[in-house]
Parts: C-alpha cells; sequence; structure tokens
C-alpha cells in the first residue's frame, strides 16, 4: 500500500524507501514527516514566483554597470543568471536532502530503555524477548533489531527471557558478551562496582559468556561464571542458588561474601539514596546479607551493621557508616 507523506517526497528517496521491506514502510514514513517538522512550509508557486522575480531584479540592477566604470565592467565575463523555476527546484532540492540527512540519522538512532533509580523496567524486544532492568541498569538496542541481528548493550543488571530463534540473541557488556538461542538468565555488569565484572547466572538453556579475547565458557541451568575486568577469560562454570541472583525481582537483597561496597552501590541504586561510608577501607570487608523483601535502606544497614558491627546514621539525602 502507498504511503502518504506530509512533506513531498522525491522520487530517488520514495524508491529508496519502497525498496525497503514492507512492515518498515509505516516507520520510515514517521520519521520522514518527524524530519519535516523541523522545517517550515515550502513557499506556494505564487510566493516562489514572486521571490524569484525579486532576486532577479535586484542582481540585475546590481550588476548593471555604472557611468564612470563602464570600461572595467565592459571587460568583465557575462554572468549566467538562474531563472526564478530553476531556482525552486535548487531550493526544494536542498530542502529534500536536509531532511533526507534529518530522517535517516533519526532512524539510526538506537532505542535506549533505562530503570530509573530505586525502580524496576520491564522492556519487551521486538523480537518478543523480554528484559527487565534492576535501578539504575541501562539497555541499548538497534531499531533494526531482530532481521539480521538480536544484540543489546547492557550496563548494570537485567533478567532476559529470551525468544528462541535461529539467530543468536547477544548480550553486550562493558567486558564481555553473552550469547543464546532462547533461555532464561541474569546478567549483571556494573563497569563502577568495586571488583567491577560481569556475572552471568543461568536459570534454564544454554548460555555461553565470552572475553573480548574470544576466550569463553559454556553454562547451564544453575550455573554461574564471572568475567573480571581485567581477565583474558571467564572463571569455569560453578553452581549457583538462582533464587538469590533473582531475589531483586521481588525486592529481595541476597549477597553472600560480597563486598561491602558493591552492597553499598545496590542500596544506592535501589532506593535512591546516598551512602556515605568514613572509613574507604570497609568497603573492601566481604559481607553477607538475606533479606526476602527489603522493606527500605534502613532496615538493610541495619543489618549489615549487626553482622560487621557497624554503626550508621541518616543524613542529608540518605545516611552515613561508620565503626
Amino acid at each position: 500500500m502507498k504511503q502518504s507523506y506530509k512533506h513531498p517526497l522525491p522520487p530517488p528517496i520514495r524508491s529508496a524507501i519502497e525498496a525497503e521491506p514492507m512492515k518498515e514502510h509505516a516507520e520510515l514514513k514517521r520519521m520522514w514527516d518527524l524530519a519535516g517538522l523541523a522545517f517550515p512550509p515550502p513557499p506556494s508557486e505564487a510566493r516562489f514566483k514572486q521571490l524569484g522575480a525579486e532576486i532577479w531584479t535586484n542582481l540585475e540592477s546590481a550588476i548593471q554597470p555604472a557611468p564612470h566604470r563602464v570600461d572595467r565592467v565592459a571587460t568583465r565575463p557575462a554572468l549566467r543568471l538562474v531563472r526564478p523555476q530553476t531556482m525552486r527546484w535548487m531550493a526544494l532540492a536542498a530542502s529534500f536532502a536536509l531532511l533526507a540527512v534529518v530522517g535517516l540519522s533519526l532512524w539510526l538512532q538506537p532505542i535506549t530503555v533505562s530503570a530509573p533509580a530505586g525502580d524496576m523496567v520491564a522492556v519487551t524486544l521486538p523480537d518478543g524477548s523480554e528484559v527487565t532492568l534492576n535501578s539504575g541498569a541501562t539497555v541499548t538496542y538497534g531499531r533494526r533489531f531482530g532481521e539480521t541481528t538480536r544484540a543489546v548493550a547492557l550496563t548494570g543488571e537485567a533478567f532476559f527471557d529470551v525468544t528462541k530463534a535461529s539467530t543468536p540473541f547477544i548480550v553486550e557488556t562493558f567486558n564481555g558478551a553473552t550469547t543464546v538461542l532462547g533461555t532464561e538468565f541474569n546478567v549483571r555488569a556494573w563497569p563502577d562496582d568495586l571488583d567491577a565484572a560481569t556475572q552471568v547466572s543461568v536459570v534454564s538453556g544454554v548460555v555461553r559468556l565470552a572475553s573480548s579475547s574470544g576466550s569463553f565458557v559454556t553454562l547451564t541451568a544453575g550455573e554461574a561464571s564471572t568475567l573480571s575486568l581485567d581477565a583474558s577469560s571467564p572463571t569455569a562454570p560453578s553452581s549457583v542458588e538462582t533464587e538469590h541472583v533473582l531475589a531483586w525481582q521481588h525486592d529481595g537483597f541476597k549477597f553472600t561474601s560480597t563486598p561491602l561496597g558493591v552492597i553499598l552501590n545496590e542500596v544506592e541504586r535501589r532506593f535512591d539514596i546516598t551512602i556515605h561510608v568514613t572509613d574507604e577501607a570497609l568497603l573492601s570487608e566481604p559481607t553477607d546479607i538475606l533479606k526476602e523483601k527489603s522493606l527500605g535502606p534502613e532496615e538493610i544497614l541495619r543489618d549489615i551493621s549487626e553482622y560487621n558491627g557497624y554503626a550508621f546514621r541518616a543524613v542529608d539525602g540518605g545516611f552515613e557508616l561508620y565503626r
């Protein structure tokens, strides 16, 4: 079915759009029309002729030889002036070219979805795969996701329920890539965490975690692996309590032998607060915390303080932890 456009479409651009798959025509039409909003509507035919006549008259007046400069002007080569109709088409062509560039730029921009601090966000990708973002996490994917590739970029933590397909599904993180065909798995990759790493835990199916050097491990249900920031390969698969890994999806809070700094970062993102630690050495101390459901940051900090022998107090914008 032919698409109607709010802004005229030059034949070459129309041909290029119609060459794309039919399912994309509506989106391309929308991008073209959105790009057209950046420009005023073209003048009417009568207004174009009026403007052209005025410009023509001004140009002719400007090049008329002045009486005291006849000889010098006479030696100049003749000027080739563009008639109004030609100028009109030149202006239209320039406008179309600019519209095409803006529209194409918008079309090529990737889609980014972020979960605000203190909240979780669910995303359904074009192939039907579902992604649940933990607080502060971001996922980015191309507008043509699913046509030739299924790749997303993740910063933070997310749970993936991937629709099975012949095209591999790839999750790219700051230091690695996780590849699957159809499965359920969790990826945690905070580049600003203490001991930053990409951690993958599999609930069902088979997953491959690879480093930038190409070294990889294959994980099955109930297994996990970690790719540290400065490591050339992921750790060997190990058993993992997936209910602990996925506790965040149900407002739970479960970490075992985890540096305090990593846990406090999670508390800050989860509740959108700031936690100040008076002694930075505390951030590296291993800490356990197992909460089926956390009622708030104060409850978590109380449990951490009792476990490690810390103390904490409320301050403006959050809490302060000390010993």
